[in-house]
């Protein structure tokens, strides 16, 4: 009898402690806006179950009294289950009714009726973010219609800088919360894993300005089934992690949770972990199951995205153009020492490109009237590139006696996006021995 008692107490401790994870959890990402969540986890591990979990938490927190409604943005990946006979998406309208975002030229079919519940509209590549409706869970649909490479890069590319342009500019309503699968399709880890170079700059694109969006009030939550499969900026910038069963490796900034890859991997698909952002685990904890319903039926997505759909946005790049008085790099004198300077639209005009990086190489091109100067964008490059475009590089002056040699603005730049490279040019200040 005894044991029996003992075992109904520690029953009710076990589960008086997940309550107090769950609640710390709730305090913490649910009611605070902008949090990161990351989701990790093999194949097959409920992935996207703890996705629905927590669009689930974030809608019940709206209807507990939180005063301002958080939109819900669904990246939908074209999944279906053949055994219920439902598309993933579907699953949604459990938790509110849907606004269904197609591209233009494309379509979505549906085998059962939704009423109401489904709302469809087409979107064009410049607006997409003026479709979004808060009352509503957004369901965009892109990679069901993506067959090109190339325009995987350029179309995500597109929409995440009008995202950043738009939330800059208060353009949108926060909180909004943007749930991605398989983030590591946007943010391959290394320029040789990446489908086209548009592919790899959108994931420097999103590095640049994950932080930003956060103290908009903007949130990613993500899930992956390889953490370095990920950009390391850009998984490092996610406070909070939720751990599936993975056997994997973390990466080196997260070497404590390298520890427990043998505990992680023993996890039920229904069993998950959560890394609060100062490093402590919670008990392993057990989240709801959320079925496809066979009456929701399928989804059919008629049609393919092609280079119609972005012609707006392609624009061929010139990138021999003369500088005007906006676009130049500099050299300027700062306490003592000479430095490079590049001005805000040229930085802005390479970040477009996808050029930029923390390190640069400076090499000195063969003189004829003018002095042409190098800049080769290079993670591994002997100086660094500060955020205000910035070369602090005194020992490259003295190496070829610069010094009193150029001063001021460049009078032309040239751009090599193959090359990852700016040249700029000056007239020198005194005759070249």
């Amino acid at each position: 009898m005894n044991e029996l008692f003992g075992d109904v107490k520690v029953e009710k401790e076990v589960e008086s402690r997940r309550a107090e994870w769950l609640r710390k959890f709730r305090r913490g990402f649910v009611y605070n806006f902008g949090q990161h969540m990351l989701i990790c986890g093999i194949t097959g591990s409920g992935k996207t179950q703890t996705m629905f979990w927590l669009v689930d938490e974030i809608r019940k927190a709206e209807e507990n009294g939180r005063k301002r409604q958080e939109t819900i943005v669904w990246f939908d990946t074209g999944k279906s289950d053949f055994i219920s006979r439902s598309t993933e998406f579907l699953v949604l309208k459990r938790f509110g009714n849907l606004n269904v975002l197609i591209p233009e030229g494309c379509d979505i079919k549906f085998e059962k009726d939704h009423g109401d519940a489904v709302k469809v509209q087409h979107f064009s590549i410049d607006n997409l973010w003026n479709k979004i409706e808060r009352r509503r869970i957004n369901v965009v649909c892109l990679e069901p219609f993506l067959r090109d490479e190339e325009l995987h890069g350029q179309i995500f590319t597109k929409i995440f800088d009008d995202l950043i342009m738009k939330a800059h500019n208060l353009e949108l309503k926060p909180p909004m919360a943007l749930f991605f699968d398989e983030f590591h399709n946007l943010c391959p880890p290394t320029e040789q894993d990446a489908l086209s170079r548009s592919h790899y700059r959108l994931g420097k694109r999103i590095q640049k300005n994950i932080e930003r969006l956060r103290s908009l009030g903007i949130r990613f939550i993500c899930s992956t089934h390889g953490m370095t499969k990920i950009r390391k900026g850009v998984r490092m910038s996610f406070q909070w992690r939720i751990i599936k069963r993975y056997i994997g490796d973390f990466g080196r900034e997260d070497n404590r949770l390298n520890d427990f890859t043998g505990f992680f991997r023993k996890l039920e698909n229904w069993e998950c972990v959560i890394v609060y952002p100062n490093g402590i685990f919670s008990d392993v904890l057990s989240l709801p199951f959320y079925p496809y319903n066979e009456e929701d039926g399928y989804a059919f997505y008629q049609g393919m995205i092609t280079e119609k759909f972005i012609k707006v946005y392609s624009e061929p790049i010139n990138n021999k153009e003369l500088v005007t008085n906006k676009q130049f790099i500099a050299v300027n004198l700062r306490k003592g020492y000479l430095l490079f300077e590049f001005s805000s639209p040229l930085i802005k005009k390479l970040d477009e490109l996808g050029i930029t990086e923390n390190r640069v190489s400076v090499r000195l091109l063969p003189i004829n009237s003018s002095i042409p100067i190098k800049f080769i964008f290079d993670e591994n490059g002997k100086y660094g590139f500060t955020e205000y475009g910035r070369i602090h590089c005194m020992e490259f002056f003295r190496e070829y006696n610069l010094i009193g040699v150029i001063k001021g603005r460049s009078f032309k730049v040239e751009i090599n996006p193959e090359e990852k490279s700016v040249t700029a040019y000056w007239k020198p200040l005194k005759p070249l021995s």
